[in-house]
């Protein structure tokens, strides 16, 4: 039996010009909390090594100027798509954005077990337009799902997890005020 473990990331891949813990309370990144609802996943490719899938990403925060359709991207995506959106002001609550994706993941197969391989699909959402300095993505770990009668052909799908981790990028992109390697806060779900 074949299986896959769909591994969602929601990545800030950033840098950090400072060294941990000298930021001061004002200098604190604004934080956007980040879910995704998984509703399609076809065409798997093993020989161009990618597969599409289709999923709702949210963000909960209080920046106005933040705008998802244009402030992340999905960095494993060969191509995306976006068929919706929406913003809600939540009042107290905040700022609800939805963006629904379509993508072709580019991934990395490993066969080598077949027909008892294991295989990941991921999703990396970084921002595009703001760092750690200034931005923190915090997953909506209770939120975060696949729907429920989502099936593959040929696979089993065993379950979905959204985790926060760190990124390295060994290049500060021409930023003059950050150093040339540096590690990002970021999240992954």
């Amino acid at each position: 039996m074949r299986f896959f473990r769909l591994f969602a990331m929601i990545v800030v891949l950033a840098f950090m010009a400072a060294a941990p813990g000298t930021a001061r309370a004002e200098d604190a990144p604004r934080t956007v909390r980040v879910g995704l609802f998984i509703t399609n996943l076809f065409d798997v490719d093993f020989a161009q090594q990618d597969v599409e899938a289709q999923f709702w990403v949210w963000f909960n925060h209080d920046d106005a100027s933040f705008d998802p359709k244009k402030d992340v991207e999905i960095v494993n995506a060969r191509s995306v798509d976006v068929l919706g959106s929406s913003r809600t002001d939540a009042g107290s609550k905040g700022l609800w954005d939805q963006v629904k994706f379509s993508a072709v993941l580019n991934e990395n197969w490993s066969v080598a077990n077949y027909p008892f391989d294991r295989q990941k699909i991921r999703i990396v959402i970084e921002s595009a337009t703001a760092d750690a300095r200034s931005l923190k993505f915090e997953p909506d770990i209770e939120g975060t799902k696949l729907r429920r009668d989502l099936t593959l052909a040929g696979w089993t799908i065993e379950g979905m997890k959204i985790s926060a981790e760190n990124e390295f990028y060994e290049t500060a992109y021409g930023d003059p005020s950050m150093s040339s390697v540096g590690a990002p806060a970021s999240i992954r779900a």
